[in-house]
């Protein structure tokens, strides 16, 4: 009879372990299910790899070498705390996650997910705070065959590209030829668009800088005393470049005016993808005085991707947020399927979990009172 307790015993910590490799296995399943667009992410993220070694090499040849204590991945993408094109404070931890490869792959999901296909005309518009961002997101358009009308602004908050001889312009003009980019304007971003602010009121010639930087860039600049005109411009100039097919999306990234506007409605916009809706449509009729280009391409009911809350963004999507070093490309969480989908299948193996071991209880109980029943109808000595 000894013997028969054992065997339920062990009936027991077999229901047990079986439940528990059941989870691990439904885990590792979960992890081996790819994105539809697993290898565009990695393409993106490779190819973002290539431009940070370019990125790296001009600034050791310009003079301004990789600070490790500041950039210990060495993207080459991070600059310095405070310079006179230094707009805003900003968050060095954010600049470095938007500057490694992984970043460019964020973009390329974000692109599908938000409808886009091989030949869309996208406007990608950056200020200097966020130059690893601004590169990531034309790897992504390159490798998925987006058409691209890009804008620039050349303030910066710290840490950004705010190096007035190594600026978001600077690291274009390196790496434009990489890039199939329809057309791009640049702006001196800042207050109001207008670099009022630049140096912070302690570090001054920086706005005069930048609109020389402008003038001898050849591209087309915009320079407006008035808000309302720098925003109207911005967008003419991307609507002249639309093409038959128009604009499919706006992709914003950095805090600059001229994109988020002046009124408070920003602060409805979400890190990520942004659809227009009923309130965020209320909220832009109320602002089109002081609303930015993000609340004009909303109005014309396009899809904004906003990038900015880096944190926030990487949390929601599995990404990576400043590691040192950084992940394998390919292997973070936001390669494979959402997390409403791990809950679902990790909730559904544990379910069965407990039923094994539901199960297995109510057999050893019933093996014990059976046996405690056989023993009560032995005859007593």
């Amino acid at each position: 009879m000894k013997r028969n307790v054992i065997k339920t015993h062990a009936l027991f910590v077999f229901c047990a372990i079986a439940g528990i490799l059941l989870v691990l296995a439904a885990k590792r399943f979960l992890v081996s299910s790819r994105l539809p667009w697993y290898d565009e992410m990695k393409d993106a993220a490779l190819l973002m790899e290539g431009c940070s070694w370019i990125i790296r090499e001009k600034r050791e040849e310009l003079g301004y070498p990789v600070t490790r204590m500041y950039d210990p991945n060495a993207t080459g993408f991070i600059g310095e705390e405070l310079t006179s094109i230094t707009t805003t404070l900003g968050n060095i931890e954010a600049k470095r996650s938007v500057a490694l490869a992984g970043f460019a792959a964020l973009m390329t999901r974000l692109y599908r997910e938000a409808g886009l296909a091989s030949g869309d005309t996208i406007v990608i518009s950056a200020s200097g705070s966020f130059p690893g961002a601004f590169i990531a997101s034309l790897c992504a358009a390159k490798v998925m065959k987006l058409r691209v009308i890009a804008g620039l602004s050349l303030g910066a908050s710290n840490w950004g590209a705010n190096i007035p001889g190594f600026t978001i312009l600077d690291m274009y003009s390196h790496l434009e030829d990489r890039f199939s980019v329809e057309a791009a304007v640049v702006s001196l971003g800042g207050s109001k668009d207008t670099g009022n602010d630049f140096g912070l009121e302690l570090i001054e010639g920086g706005r005069e800088q930048m609109i020389e930087k402008m003038y001898s860039s050849g591209l087309p600049f915009i320079l407006e005393a008035d808000f309302s005109a720098a925003v109207k411009a911005r967008m003419n100039f991307y609507e002249s470049h639309a093409g038959p097919g128009g604009i499919k999306a706006f992709i914003n990234i950095g805090g600059a005016d001229v994109n988020i506007g002046l009124g408070v409605w920003s602060l409805e916009l979400q890190p990520g993808i942004n659809r227009p809706g009923k309130n965020t449509r209320l909220s832009i009729e109320r602002s089109l005085t002081d609303g930015g280009c993000i609340s004009a391409f909303l109005a014309k009911g396009l899809p904004v991707i906003h990038i900015l809350n880096i944190k926030t963004l990487a949390t929601a999507y599995g990404m990576a947020f400043d590691p040192f070093p950084p992940p394998e490309i390919g292997s973070e969480e936001m390669y494979f399927q959402n997390e409403s989908s791990r809950q679902k299948i990790v909730f559904l193996a544990a379910s069965v979990f407990y039923i094994f071991i539901f199960a297995g209880t109510v057999l050893l109980m019933r093996k014990e009172k059976r046996f405690a029943n056989n023993q009560a109808k032995l005859p007593r000595p």
